[in-house]
């Protein structure tokens, strides 16, 4: 005899099956499937042995070159735009930066948006289309970011 736990974690093992989908209320199906699919593909990537941060193989990794250009602690941007003012461009004025991707480019080689968040460890947010902000987090924060930065005539601004 299986024990409800036990069968509750095979439920949730086996979200991507066309009949456990439909236990789920549609409003919930998409984000349900496109985070089952990133479960297939993170834990891809984990079985390779492939680095987590840059998706390359070991072998390949770039995560030691691959240097934050700001600082972790206060979010101070180094390199080419550190020196420009306000109204100058640059990242000097974005407050946070958003990467909103497609779940399938999650885990991919090629994919070099994930050196953005290298590159802006404390400003940089990954958001993945099709997961909502009741199942994510940093979708929330960018709705919410998007939202105030209308509101706020901009002093609060975000890249998306």
């Amino acid at each position: 005899s299986s024990s409800s736990s036990s069968s509750s974690s095979s439920q949730k093992l086996q979200l991507d099956t066309f009949e456990n989908i439909l236990q789920f209320p549609p409003r919930d199906r998409e984000a349900i499937g496109v985070a089952s699919n990133l479960q297939r593909r993170l834990q891809g990537l984990a079985n390779s042995g492939d680095c987590r941060r840059c998706w390359l193989q070991k072998f390949h990794c770039v995560c030691e070159t691959c240097v934050p250009l700001e600082d972790e602690d206060d979010g101070v941007v180094h390199g080419a735009d550190a020196d420009k003012d306000a109204d100058g461009g640059g990242l000097m004025n974005v407050n946070r930066l958003f990467l909103l991707t497609h779940h399938k480019e999650i885990c991919l080689a090629v994919d070099t948006a994930k050196l953005i968040l290298a590159s802006f460890p404390s400003t940089s947010q990954l958001v993945v289309s099709g997961i909502g902000r009741e199942f994510q987090p940093a979708m929330g924060e960018m709705l919410d970011a998007v939202s105030n930065a209308a509101a706020n005539n901009n002093n609060n601004k975000c890249l998306i």
